[in-house]
């Protein structure tokens, strides 16, 4: 998916996040597995927030901290983004 591709979704409201999750590989160059951690965390936040769930899984903390540092990574290596972008 090319960026373009991605601001038009957020454009007419259709970017979830979901689909940011899994547009990582191609966006950021980031492996399945970082995406995968980031959706479960949100899949258990969600379980959490509208059906009173709560379970504290110290290993996906510590994995969703890794993913978020991978994810700055690449965020960094980027560089400033574009003008109007």
């Amino acid at each position: 998916m090319t960026f373009a591709e991605l601001e038009n979704l957020a454009r007419i409201g259709k970017l979830n996040r979901a689909l940011v999750f899994q547009t990582l590989p191609a966006t950021l160059g980031i492996e399945n597995a970082v995406w995968r951690v980031l959706a479960t965390a949100h899949e258990k936040r969600n379980l959490s927030e509208y059906e009173g769930w709560y379970g504290m899984d110290e290993r996906l903390v510590t994995d969703v901290v890794a993913a978020a540092k991978k994810v700055r990574d690449a965020l960094r290596a980027l560089g400033p983004l574009p003008a109007g972008g």
